[in-house]
């Protein structure tokens, strides 16, 4: 039975993601603090240098991606189109996510800049190299609508409980075994997950003279021309902007303004409060798709998760200073699931116009669109990997001047907020070309 269920679709498919959301989470959480910590002596560099060399990174990740759906939907291997690419790069990913945490220099030192710089550009170029063509893969397995979004509900939990597994392992135990231990521990999952999938996965062989030659300029020129698709990549782009501050600046508000510098400063009411809302909040996140639709949830989920994040940079500022790591907590579980249907509905969103032009037009470009979208989702990353280091530079991210934690979090609740506002801009468009069809 338990051989039956792993071999199913509903487990092979989004097991993937379980290893992709433990390596990223690990990577954009400690990253920045890892580097550049609220103890200057303990620095290998200045907050705005890793930051700079996140930005670095994540521009040569999206560069690259095109570049991977471009020989993606092309490939003619005996393997398929897609695993090839899987197996490719899962031990380039492994291989940086494991040297990042080796400096080569103690202190400040511009050679750590290069190391840094270059590890994270070959992780987040790995990561492209396995998750667009696996993204790919979706309108092939799942047919229907219906099909599509449960096996994205199944991506979200899947990448969810990864990153969970990962945020509670490292939180709990990097004061102990450090990152680089960690990280060694945390590959073999990781890796199983990854290769399960690409020896799972069942690919459909595209037909003869099915458009897999029409180059990445076209299909780039395409979208361009779709007001309502750049739409959506706009809310897309704004919403990982948003993630990512809020991810890289866990770190620094746990060790300021929680006070966590151990595993026993943190209270298990806190963590009680963390882990049973997020479930909470997922539920009423998921079945809120199930009850409005789509289109409105997504909405709704927007604003809730802007109003959120945004009240995250006011924990611990009450005038009596009641338990700020339950107000975390809280805001935390209040956040989490409508973050995570934000950040998973577009990989079904994609499949569905990847069938439409393949019905339609005959293209077989479906990692194409995944890449485009990449594109701009990855430069918008990049802007907020940098609006971290300029905040914490320039308003303070330690002990005594905690204001650029505070301004991030806001920072990061305005741009979901205003998200929404381009979301609904798109949800226009969307009513009007359903109108003229």
């Amino acid at each position: 039975m338990l051989l039956k269920f792993l071999r199913s679709t509903a487990f092979w498919y989004p097991s993937l993601m379980f290893g992709l959301g433990m390596c990223q989470q690990v990577v954009v959480q400690w990253t920045v603090f890892f580097y550049a910590p609220p103890d200057r002596a303990a620095a290998y560099l200045l907050v705005g240098s890793i930051g700079t060399a996140m930005v670095i990174g994540r521009l040569i990740d999206g560069l690259a991606d095109p570049v991977v759906a471009f020989f993606s939907d092309r490939a003619g291997l005996r393997m398929g189109r897609r695993r090839p690419f899987i197996l490719l790069g899962t031990p380039l990913m492994i291989l940086a996510f494991l040297l990042l945490w080796l400096p080569p220099a103690s202190g400040i030192s511009p050679a750590n800049f290069t190391w840094a710089a270059l590890m994270l550009a070959l992780f987040f170029v790995a990561y492209s190299i396995i998750l667009v063509p696996y993204l790919a893969l979706l309108p092939d397995i799942a047919p229907t609508e219906t099909r599509r979004v449960r096996l994205w509900a199944l991506q979200g939990i899947f990448f969810g409980a990864g990153a969970a597994f990962a945020f509670l392992i490292t939180t709990l135990l990097v004061p102990v075994l450090g990152l680089f231990r960690l990280s060694v521990l945390l590959a073999p999952a990781a890796v199983l997950a990854i290769l399960w999938t690409a020896y799972r996965a069942s690919e459909r062989t595209p037909g003869r003279g099915a458009a897999s030659s029409v180059n990445w300029l076209t299909a780039w020129s395409t979208v361009i021309r779709d007001r309502m698709f750049m739409l959506w990549i706009a809310v897309q782009g704004l919403n990982r902007g948003a993630l990512i501050v809020i991810i890289m600046l866990f770190p620094y508000l746990l060790l300021t303004i929680l006070g966590i510098e151990s595993p026993g400063d943190i209270s298990p009411l806190a963590v009680l409060v963390a882990v049973g809302g997020a479930a909470v909040s997922g539920t009423a996140a998921y079945r809120g798709i199930q009850s409005r639709g789509l289109d409105a949830a997504y909405g709704r989920n927007l604003v809730v998760a802007g109003l959120t994040i945004a009240a995250g940079g006011f924990v611990a500022l009450d005038p009596i200073n009641i338990m700020p790591q339950v107000q975390a907590a809280l805001v935390f579980a209040c956040a989490a699931g409508p973050l995570g249907i934000i950040l998973l509905l577009p990989n079904a969103v994609i499949a569905d116009l990847a069938r439409r032009r393949r019905s339609q037009r005959g293209e077989e470009s479906e990692a194409m669109l995944y890449a485009v979208q990449g594109i701009v989702v990855k430069i918008c990353m990049a802007g907020g990997s940098a609006v971290v280091g300029f905040l914490l530079h320039t308003f303070g991210g330690d002990f005594a001047r905690p204001l650029g934690i505070r301004l991030s979090l806001l920072a990061a609740g305005a741009v979901l907020l205003l998200s929404y506002l381009v979301y609904r801009a798109h949800l226009l468009s969307k009513k009007h070309a359903n109108e003229n069809t």
